[in-house]
């Protein structure tokens, strides 16, 4: 089984949803599925509602319909990509993080990915994506795509043996550049235990205005709580999300598999 994460960067341009990437990203998926997780960013569809209500920063009287606001945008979206799925003849099943996940101070507190496992067993294809969710320290929070991706294989892997679902064996990150660069504007081709400190206090370069989730640092973060091995990518290019779905060796940053215990 594999875990896709399409990042939002890919998705959307400014205030637009990119309409012919999507059909071209859900062309490729619909041709090699197989099992599957696929989890999706929001880009300019949640971002920028977020950041101006300030909901990362928790539940006030003055942002509390920011919180239907940021997740309408979301879901907009996430419709655009259900439906391209769907008329290419595979079984989706949405499953939005607002209805089914809780925080606390910023993190995943409850989720039961059985949901995910059943989902998968029964031969359709589970598509998340980031969203804001109610929190019990703040009130609400942002759970991103990425924090989605750690905390789903990690609860993967821990279930093995109970599983009814076979374990992850590839975990892939499509983002709008070739992998995590260096300051030198190189491609560091592995992040492992050696080197992650130095990547971590680097610059990291590209941020976008209104991103809530921690950009590229936040994608290394997350993925070094994983223990299985992960790759960052380039899904803007033609056929490579294909190819990583047939297993074809693909060039970007492999994060090694190596597990830091969070919650």
């Amino acid at each position: 089984m594999k875990i896709l994460k399409i990042g939002g960067s890919i998705l959307t341009r400014e205030k637009e949803i990119r309409e012919e990437v999507i059909g071209r990203i859900t062309s490729e998926i619909s041709s090699s599925w197989g099992e599957l997780i696929l989890i999706h960013g929001v880009g300019y569809f949640g971002h920028p509602q977020a950041s101006l209500c300030k909901l990362n920063e928790g539940l006030c009287s003055d942002n509390k319909s920011g919180v239907y606001e940021t997740h309408r945008a979301v879901i907009e979206l996430n419709k655009k990509i259900l439906d391209s799925l769907a008329d290419k003849g595979v079984p989706v099943i949405p499953i939005h993080p607002l209805s089914c996940i809780t925080g606390k101070d910023g993190r995943i507190d409850s989720f039961n990915i059985r949901c995910i496992e059943l989902a998968v067993k029964n031969g359709f294809l589970p598509v998340l994506h980031g969203d804001i969710v109610s929190d019990c320290v703040k009130g609400c929070c942002i759970v991103s795509g990425d924090q989605l991706v750690s905390y789903i294989a990690r609860k993967f892997s821990h279930a093995q043996k109970s599983s009814i679902c076979n374990h992850i064996e590839k975990i892939g990150v499509a983002t709008n550049v070739d992998g995590v660069y260096d300051k030198e504007g190189k491609i560091i081709r592995e992040i492992n235990p050696s080197n992650l400190k130095t990547i971590l206090n680097q610059r990291f370069e590209g941020g976008k205005k209104y991103d809530v989730t921690g950009g590229m640092r936040g994608k290394v973060i997350e993925l070094t709580h994983i223990k299985e091995e992960s790759l960052i990518f380039n899904g803007e290019k033609e056929g490579l999300i294909r190819k990583f779905l047939n297993g074809t060796k693909l060039e970007g940053t492999i994060i090694r598999g190596f597990l830091r215990e969070r919650k």
